[in-house]
C-alpha cells in the first residue's frame, strides 16, 4: 500500500516507528532510533510528513549509515505522550 496522504501512516510505517521506540508487549520506551543502514523510502516519507528525523553519519567502519528517529509529532500521532521520556505509556486518543 502506497499512501500519498500527508498525514496517514501505513501499517509498515507504524510498525517501524514502534520498533524505533522499543515496543515490547504494548509499551514503548528506552530508545528512539531505527538503524536503517542506508536511506529508506518509507522512513523518508515519514520525515517528509514531519513524523521522523533522519541522520546520516559515519559508522564504525567509516561507511556512511542512515539512522532515523521518531519526532515528537510522530510520537503523538502514534498516541503516546512525548512528555513521558523514561517509560512512555499508551494514552487515549
Amino acid at each position: 500500500m502506497n499512501n500519498t496522504d500527508e498525514t496517514t501512516l501505513t501499517d509498515e510505517q507504524q510498525d517501524n516507528m514502534l520498533h524505533a521506540l522499543g515496543r515490547s508487549h504494548g509499551t514503548v520506551g528506552g530508545r528512539n532510533y531505527y538503524w536503517a543502514g542506508e536511506p529508506n523510502p518509507s522512513w523518508d516519507d515519514l520525515v517528509k510528513k514531519g513524523f521522523a528525523e533522519r541522520r546520516d553519519c559515519r559508522g564504525a567502519n567509516s561507511r556512511m549509515v542512515t539512522i532515523y528517529h521518531v519526532s515528537l509529532a510522530g510520537i503523538r500521532e502514534l498516541g503516546y505522550d512525548p512528555d513521558i521520556t523514561v517509560n512512555p505509556v499508551k494514552v487515549k486518543k
